[in-house]
């Protein structure tokens, strides 16, 4: 399975340089190329992953969690997200989430489920 690399947004801050520009503040969601593919981003603990479903019908994402120190996981299995809805998780914390990559993976049921990620300043 072929995993998208998002790009983490880090937003504009409370005392940003001014004027601030034009489309410092934007971010675009990405859609993985193939259904099933996933995504992953670098996990450092902060991010908060948001997912866009832009399709006429419900829609699943499931995250992917590691065993933790006292050999634990749970992933966040076929989490619903209405037609036209959003949702956010996190931040996560990085025992029980990242990968040995140092990655955080998840996968969309089908196409028209976006991505992206946000890592506060």
């Amino acid at each position: 399975m072929a995993r998208l690399a998002l790009t983490e947004y880090v937003p504009v801050g409370g005392y940003p340089v001014l004027p601030v520009a034009a489309n410092a503040a934007d971010f675009a969601f990405a859609e993985p190329g193939v259904p099933g593919d996933g995504i992953s981003f670098t996990l450092t603990g902060k991010e908060i992953l948001l997912v866009f479903n832009s399709t006429a019908g419900a829609l699943t994402v499931t995250i992917n969690s590691v065993n933790d120190e006292r050999n634990r996981s749970g992933d966040i299995a076929a989490y619903s997200v209405g037609a036209n809805e959003y949702a956010a998780f996190g931040p996560f914390p990085t025992t029980g989430w990242r990968q040995s990559t140092g990655l955080l993976h998840a996968v969309g049921s089908a196409a028209g489920l976006k991505f992206a990620v946000v890592r506060p300043a």
